[in-house]
């Protein structure tokens, strides 16, 4: 939930000022790449941990 709405504020967030396309999608890419670095980390973190 939380990288969704990274993803579409960014988008969003990029489109409102420029109001071009290239820029909402250049928004959205930099939203995914940021979603799906916090969503690696949580994984790693919470998902994917060692059981010692």
């Amino acid at each position: 939930m939380a990288t969704t709405v990274i993803f579409w504020g960014f988008e969003f967030g990029f489109h409102a000022p420029f109001g071009t396309r290239w820029m909402r999608y250049l928004g959205g890419v930099i939203g995914l790449a940021i979603g799906y670095v916090a969503k690696y980390g949580l994984d790693k973190r919470f998902v994917f941990r060692d059981r010692a």
